[in-house]
């Protein structure tokens, strides 16, 4: 079975929207989890995790031990609480105990060598005494965009959403991506509702993925980290790029049906996988130039994926914290 290591928080995550109700969270979490769903082995290895939570999250991971397993880095830190409320539509978020981590990211590296993935502040980065060589990264907090990109090479993936890479370049989209073509260096870029893109730096081309549009989502909380496990573990098997956007889109699509970050749902491959690659597949699209690829984003061109039929959906979990 191919395999990635994730570093990153695992947390609790208290949603005030659903009464109060506490599940486990974090994004490092999500993407491993999301990654080891689709029969990668997926080992997540966290940072701020008190030994007494070990058991909880066994607890609540178990059922999927085969594919999943979580090392903890950390034995004297208290667990990350975010508290995440939900007003029209919008997410706040109230996040308790974060720490820096650069001793956990200097043991990652030196523990694992392969599909390396790394979601942290990218303040630890600049504390590294050796670059990062083979690792994916999802940067965190406010950094600069050309800075970053100069002091920190890798052979994997920059994974940014929409407002994480203009915020860090201060430019409008189309210059930011001439500039990304300018660095030897891959990027994928979720859009939100608008879908994703990615530049493959070893082809020197775009990808652009649509959103999947469905009627009775409930939130899209999370989204991000789980098209980054999709991708990633598409990645790890092979697969093309356009392949690797295709599974992350698919895992975007399905934490949609979750009022929590985490999947209460998964495809039945016996229904409506099959339907998804007919519709999904034959809208992804590749360009040659960032002038190209915009271009298209401005025009009718680039649609959602809208289903016209319910997905048959099947192996559901509750995912409400179970203490130990």
């Amino acid at each position: 079975m191919k395999q990635i290591n994730v570093l990153g928080l695992i947390s609790i995550d208290t949603l005030q929207f659903e009464n109060y109700t506490s599940y486990l969270g974090g994004g490092a979490f999500a993407t491993a989890w999301i990654a080891s769903l689709w029969s990668v082995q997926a080992k997540l290895y966290s940072i701020s995790c008190e030994k007494e939570y070990d058991a909880i999250i066994n607890n609540n991971t178990s059922w999927n031990a085969d594919s999943f397993s979580h090392v903890s880095l950390t034995k004297n830190k208290p667990m990350t609480r975010f508290e995440i409320s939900q007003i029209d539509g919008d997410y706040s978020y109230k996040i308790f105990n974060m720490y820096d981590s650069k001793i956990e990211l200097e043991q990652f590296l030196s523990e694992t060598t392969i599909g390396q993935y790394i979601k942290l502040p990218a303040k630890n980065f600049w504390k590294l005494s050796d670059p990062i060589c083979t690792a994916s990264l999802n940067p965190q907090g406010g950094f600069d965009l050309f800075e970053f990109t100069s002091k920190l090479h890798t052979d994997g993936f920059i994974f940014l959403n929409k407002k994480e890479l203009l915020t860090s370049s201060q430019l409008d989209l189309a210059s930011t991506l001439k500039y990304i073509e300018t660095k030897h260096q891959s990027f994928v870029i979720t859009l939100g509702e608008e879908g994703a893109i990615c530049y493959d730096a070893q082809s020197s081309k775009w990808c652009y993925s649509p959103s999947i549009q469905t009627l009775n989502y409930k939130s899209t909380l999370g989204c991000g980290d789980a098209f980054a496990g999709g991708f990633l573990a598409a990645k790890a098997k092979g697969y093309s790029v356009s392949d690797c956007m295709f599974y992350g889109t698919i895992s975007a699509y399905l934490l949609t049906y979750s009022p929590s970050n985490m999947p209460t749902l998964w495809l039945d491959h016996n229904g409506g996988y099959e339907y998804l690659v007919w519709g999904l597949k034959d809208a992804i699209r590749y360009f040659e130039t960032a002038n190209d690829l915009v271009n298209f984003l401005l025009t009718q061109d680039a649609k959602n994926v809208t289903l016209n039929h319910s997905l048959n959906l099947s192996i559901e979990f509750d995912w409400k914290l179970h203490q130990a």
